[in-house]
């Protein structure tokens, strides 16, 4: 990172362990992190991570920014899964707010890119910069090459070609990011439930054996929409009893990288990497 950081960062926490790890990374550096907690959404225990701590409902826009500003935040990110059907279910809270009516002219649907490339312009044109949610966390982005131990066999490599051209087609039309595979067929493809209720949901349908594949869209906006995996990511995968899972390079986080490899290594279960052409590059470092 060639630019200095922040005094002090703002960080929108939404649900899961991505929040925490970010904190803890900033607290690391001697960043401090004025965070906006999503009800519905945050952990409550952030606030021991964090220097300050305000709670806002998903649509409050308005709140949001003047709370960054008194903060002294000129730059913030995105980090944790959010629920966007909370912003439209209470109706009385977002049209008080009038940055919520810019945001709902704006979108031509409700899909997730959309909504959040939205707010991401909102923020942006109030004063407040949004950051690659990656920003302190670049040695958790995962490199390529077998990440585990344990390397997939010549037939999981089959799968996993296979598997990588149809991901990255569903990905392409905004379907989903995450597909599994096994013996060529597919039998569980993401949608808005997630990339965990996908793994468990294709080990009930295909037994043990299925090999997952989770990638990037082509034109990922980092600011707010990075895949993550982690520890529940893996723990699904063991209780599916899957056999390989397969990460897009340079696009992903892993969270909890140790703790994450030895849940594979005990279930054994092959992480490896992979570049958009869908080739490893060996041993990862």
């Amino acid at each position: 990172m060639t630019s200095p950081l922040p005094g002090t960062l703002g960080l929108v926490a939404g649900n899961g362990r991505f929040p925490f790890v970010f904190a803890e990374a900033a607290r690391a550096r001697g960043v401090s992190v004025a965070a906006v907690a999503l009800r519905e959404e945050t952990d409550p225990d952030l606030e021991r991570h964090v220097d300050r701590m305000e709670w806002f409902h998903v649509g409050q826009l308005s709140a949001m920014i003047d709370y960054l500003k008194s903060a002294g935040c000129k730059e913030a990110i995105m980090a944790g899964q959010l629920r966007l059907r909370l912003i439209f279910e209470d109706w009385e809270t977002l049209m008080a707010d009038p940055l919520v009516l810019d945001l709902l002219s704006r979108v031509s649907d409700r899909r997730g890119d959309n909504v959040l490339a939205s707010v991401a312009d909102i923020f942006e044109s109030h004063g407040i910069h949004l950051l690659e949610s990656t920003l302190l966390l670049e040695d958790q982005v995962a490199r390529p090459g077998n990440l585990s131990r344990r390397a997939p066999t010549a037939e999981e490599e089959e799968e996993i070609a296979f598997g990588w051209k149809i991901a990255k087609t569903l990905a392409g039309l905004l379907i989903g990011q995450t597909v599994a595979v096994k013996r060529r067929a597919v039998v569980a493809v993401e949608a808005v439930e997630g990339t965990d209720a996908c793994i468990r949901r294709a080990g009930e349908l295909a037994g043990e054996g299925v090999v997952l594949v989770k990638v990037s869209k082509p034109d990922q906006d980092l600011r707010f929409d990075i895949p993550v995996v982690g520890i529940e990511t893996v723990r699904a995968l063991a209780e599916a009893k899957a056999a390989v899972l397969v990460i897009e390079a340079g696009r992903t986080l892993i969270l909890d990288r140790a703790q994450v490899l030895e849940i594979a290594e005990e279930k054994g279960i092959a992480i490896v990497a992979r570049s958009d052409e869908g080739k490893a590059a060996g041993k990862a470092e």
